[in-house]
């Protein structure tokens, strides 16, 4: 039996998107199993994939010059700091290369995120691809970073703007790049793997991509991306490594959902009658720096909420703690989880924060969204761009929307019905142009 190897960033939504080529190599007979951190067990085994826990190399992430300058001091002055962070990049090296000795993979999917792995292990293991759980994220022509919210036309003037966001980004990319250099004496992660690989004659430098959001990008290596062609601008132009992949699936639940369904039957057959509309928001996942941006918004948007009698909203809050003196209006129901794909066909449109399995499993089900970046720095505002641009619903701002705003957005989206003349996403399921994207590097 083949193997097939994923190391995946450990975040669920990277997971999440990942599970369809999983699920096909599966099928095609393959043995998939995941790398991860100890918290993402539960949620790869519920899938029936394997699982192994990895050893994370580790990244220093500078913010601030005040880091910096401590981080400078520490490596100047201590040289068992640098010792040490050689040993920790050492260990969690071997540890990926014992994990591949071990399962011996025929293919291995590399979360771009973690495309140093790369290096470590093609020339051991051909069969290696980098997988993106986004949309691309390296520059183009007229193709703005994913930052950007505004949606984009096919014309000389947009060209200009997307020209000049990259230019931005590329000096704060920079500069952050340098500061890091600066402040660990040059000897930063890139040293390390550079050190490690020399043997294998590869020159990394060759092959780092300056013009990359969120990372270093690198050139030439094969990619798949794990989103459908028709999610991206139409003008984007492919390169000879790319490959778009997109397959839905449907996740395997261990938890009971009998008391979510028996509180949402009478709302669901008031809604077959004609009598109500239903809504459904979430959020996704909350990192600890949006939780205030996202707390203002939910409860925002139950007083929204609270003037539209005839739509109920389906709220997902992830364990918020709302405004405990705002007393939720009788058309709110909120919920600390929901099950998302499931319930998607029963609802009439979905709020959503841009996550990229939020937008597909709504398109895919034929929903509307209305769109609220909450991670400016990420992929968010991006995704909600291309929700407006490609006609599947609208977008607001998290950080200023009103009660009012969102009604108004709310009404538009049901009485025009975006999709109703947009084409679900098709899944692409090509299995010899992945073998080909591989064997060709």
């Amino acid at each position: 039996m083949k193997t097939a190897l994923f190391i995946i960033f450990p975040v669920i939504s990277h997971y999440t998107i990942c599970f369809g080529l999983a699920d096909k190599l599966r099928k095609e007979g393959y043995r998939v199993v995941f790398t991860g951190t100890k918290n993402m067990e539960e949620h790869i085994k519920a899938q029936q994939f394997e699982f192994i826990e990895l050893l994370y190399m580790q990244e220093i992430i500078i913010n601030s010059w005040r880091v910096a300058l401590g981080l400078f001091i520490a490596s100047a002055l201590e040289k068992k700091f640098v010792k040490a962070r050689y040993r920790e990049f050492l260990l969690s090296a071997g540890f990926i290369q014992q994990v591949c000795k071990e399962i011996n993979p025929d293919v291995i999917h590399i979360d771009e995120h973690l495309n140093y792995y790369y290096w470590l292990l093609k020339p051991t293991y051909s069969n290696c691809s980098l997988v993106n759980t986004k949309l691309p994220t390296h520059r183009v022509p007229g193709i703005p970073p994913l930052t950007c919210a505004i949606p984009f036309k096919n014309n000389s003037l947009y060209k200009m703007y997307a020209w000049w966001l990259w230019e931005k980004y590329t000096f704060k990319r920079n500069f952050s790049i340098w500061r890091k250099k600066i402040a660990l004496l040059g000897i930063d992660e890139q040293f390390f793997l550079n050190r490690l690989i020399t043997k294998n004659n590869i020159e990394i430098k060759f092959y780092i991509k300056i013009g990359n959001l969120l990372h270093t990008g690198l050139k030439g290596v094969p990619i798949i991306h794990l989103v459908p062609h028709n999610m991206e601008y139409s003008w984007y132009k492919m390169e000879s490594n790319e490959l778009f992949f997109y397959q839905p699936y449907q996740r395997e639940e261990k938890i009971d959902h009998s008391a979510f369904w028996s509180q949402l039957k009478p709302l669901l057959a008031q809604r077959e009658m004609g009598n109500i509309q239903l809504v459904y928001a979430s959020l996704g996942t909350l990192s600890e720096s949006n939780a205030k941006s996202a707390t203002r918004f939910l409860n925002t948007l139950m007083l929204a909420f609270k003037l539209l009698p005839n739509i109920h909203l389906i709220l997902s809050d992830n364990n918020i703690v709302t405004n405990k003196n705002q007393r939720i209006p009788n058309n709110v129901h909120v919920f600390n989880w929901v099950p998302q794909t499931t319930l998607l066909p029963y609802c009439d449109a979905m709020i959503t924060h841009g996550g990229t399995n939020s937008i597909l499993e709504c398109v895919q089900a034929g929903v509307p969204i209305v769109a609220y970046p909450l991670n400016l720095s990420a992929d968010h505002p991006g995704n909600s761009a291309r929700v407006v641009a490609n006609g599947w619903g609208l977008q607001g701002n998290l950080r200023q929307e009103t009660p009012a705003g969102i009604r108004r957005k709310i009404t538009a989206l049901l009485v025009k019905s975006f999709l109703s003349k947009q084409p679900k996403i098709v899944p692409i399921i090509d299995g010899q142009q992945l073998t080909d994207l591989a064997e060709s590097r």
